[in-house]
């Protein structure tokens, strides 16, 4: 059973690999900060802003230095490196 589902990820990557050699594709990475829909809960860890306020990105970035520190100084410690 366990070397069949083997079989069957060669066979699921085999596949793709041929479908992207034959189609143009674009690959979107993403790193956000901040965000409105919810994702950061109000009121919970010091987040300055409220995702329903008119003026949510102006307070976002009003407070760089609040969440900025947050963040390692090493770039090559964050989410993302490209």
């Amino acid at each position: 059973m366990h070397r069949s589902i083997n079989v069957s990820i060669v066979l699921i990557k085999f596949n793709f690999m041929m479908f992207i050699s034959y189609v143009a594709f674009y690959l979107i990475l993403n790193v956000a900060a901040g965000g409105t829909n919810g994702w950061f809960q109000d009121n919970v860890g010091g987040k300055p802003w409220v995702d329903q306020s008119a003026t949510a990105m102006r307070d976002f970035a009003f407070h760089q230095s609040d969440w900025y520190s947050t963040w390692p100084q090493d770039p090559k410690q964050r989410g993302m490196v490209v």
